[in-house]
Formats: structure tokens, sequence, C-alpha cells
């Protein structure tokens, strides 16, 4: 399953003042409607089809054993609400491109407030690829051609991801296990906690000029020997 986190900008408030606390805790424009999708022989009038292929990288490129996921969610319902409709499957030799088809009940597209379909591609568990949010019109009573979901390389932030502005410089921070990710635009780097550190503070193993220290709204950031400015939790809005 695609987290539902996933399909909002950020996490809430909350989740973003999280992993600051958790941290010390541990250490101590309208287009032109797309066409209609034909029905799909044999499917209940009652079913809205919703069609698309998955594309992106390189076909053959994907590691072996990937599997790939379709959902179709409410991007406005509760975190726990179920998906509307899934399709999912294993990678196939030269995929992607990845043809895929959705049955979607009529009754609960026409009950979401903002229906969006989403994909990705698991390697070895966690999603590494993921398509941008497509929203799907609830009234597409004749069914939805989804066209092109463009997957895009994916680091997962961490649980309890937060985003920090240090001067004007966004970064996130959020735990993986024991330690603490630190995201900044292409560069990832994966720390472990210092031992007895008040604030609590993640260095990365052997190179201790990349850490973060955290307190409960701000924290200081260094990345290979630059130390960013003064880092701040960007709230909410």
């Amino acid at each position: 399953m695609i987290p539902q986190a996933l399909y909002e900008e950020r996490g809430s408030g909350r989740v973003r003042r999280g992993v600051l606390a958790a941290a010390c805790l541990l250490a101590g424009c309208a287009a032109a409607p797309p066409p209609a999708v034909p029905p799909i022989a044999g499917m209940p009038i009652a079913v809205v089809p919703i069609a698309g292929v998955l594309a992106g990288p390189a076909a053959g490129s994907l590691a072996p054993h990937a599997e790939w996921v379709v959902e179709l969610r409410d991007a406005q319902g509760a975190p726990d609400a179920p998906v509307l409709a899934e399709a999912r499957g294993k990678v196939a030799p030269g995929q992607p491109p990845i043809a895929f088809t959705l049955a979607v009940p009529a009754q609960a597209l026409r009950a979401a407030r903002a229906p969006v379909l989403r994909g990705a591609v698991m390697e070895q568990g966690p999603a590494t690829w993921l398509s941008a949010p497509q929203p799907v019109p609830p009234d597409a009573r004749a069914g939805f051609d989804a066209g092109s979901l463009r997957l895009e390389p994916y680091v997962h932030p961490g649980g309890f991801a937060s985003r920090l502005d240090c001067g004007g410089r966004r970064v996130t921070i959020g735990f993986i296990g024991q330690g603490l990710r630190l995201s900044d635009g292409a560069q990832v780097f994966d720390l472990a906690a210092v031992p007895g550190a008040a604030p609590p503070r993640f260095e990365l193993p052997g190179q201790p000029s990349t850490f973060v220290q955290v307190g409960e709204r701000e924290a200081t950031v260094s990345a290979q020997g630059r130390l960013y400015p003064r880092c701040v939790m960007v709230p909410t809005r």
C-alpha cells in the first residue's frame, strides 16, 4: 500500500513536531478532460474502469522481483480510509511501460471528495519509484483514461518526517530505525545516534562532519563539513 501521507503535500503539524520530540526521547488551470475508457467486457455498469500506463525508468532497469501498484484514494479522506481501488503485479522483464486497469465501484467514486490515482514500484519492500498524484473526476461514469503516470525516483524520508528551513534551504529529517535520515535534494545521509549526546545528535558513520543535532523546534545541520544556517521547523500551512 502506498502510504497515505504521500498523497499530501506534507504531514500534519503534529507529525512534523513529532520527529524533533521523538529524537529527544530516543537519545534521551483546467485542462481538457481526457477521453473516456471503453467499458471492459463483462464489467458491471456499477463499476467505472480507469486505465493508464506506468512509465519512467528504462525498460529492464528495475531490480528483479520488483512489484508495481496503482491505487485510487480520496486525498481528502481519513488517513486510515481504505483505498477505493487497486491494481498490482510483478514487474515483468522489459517493463516499464506497465499498462494497468482499475475497476472502481461507481458509488465509491461519486462519494469521494478528491479522488487521486498514484503509482509506485517497490523493490524489496519500500517504494523506490513513485508517480505524482493524478486527479480523477468523481463523475467519470463512462470511465477515465489516466494516460501516462510517470514514475520518478523516490527516497523515503523516514518516520515522523519533518521539513526544516535552514536560512532558505529546505531539508527533511526522519527516523530510519534508531537512526535519522537527512535528505537535502538529491543528497541523502543515513545518520547514527551518538550515545549520550545532549541535545540528541546523529552523525554519518565515519564522517562526523555530517550531522544533525536536534532540539524541540529547531536543529543544527552540517553536511560534509558545511554548517547550514540555523534550521527551524517549517510550520504547517
